[in-house]
């Protein structure tokens, strides 16, 4: 299974079973504070399947540039959420974790 995520003139994409989902055409969550859609840092970035009423989704969480900095900065992350069905649904959203 191919996941990741790939770069080109065109912009980001992520990459999941040979399907690219470019990320500025992610759909924003409610209470998205970003209007940008950052790139994703493979190395950085915390993956993960999760499976939610029946459908299958995968997360990909990272930091905004949060890495060497300290205090709460840290805290603020993006992410985005692919509904892995056929040809799903990307989204985007951001926030701060505690």
């Amino acid at each position: 299974m191919e996941i990741g995520s790939a770069q080109s003139r065109r912009g980001d994409a992520l990459l999941y079973r040979g399907r690219l989902y470019p990320l500025r055409r992610a759909v924003k969550l409610p209470q998205t504070r970003s209007r940008e859609r950052p790139a994703i840092q493979v190395a950085l970035a915390e993956w993960s399947l999760i499976r939610e009423k029946g459908k299958q989704y995968l997360c990909v969480s990272d930091q905004f540039e949060g890495i060497g900095r300290s205090g709460s900065f840290q805290k603020a992350r993006f992410g985005y959420l692919l509904e892995t069905w056929r040809h799903g649904t990307l989204y985007f959203f951001d926030g701060l974790v505690d």
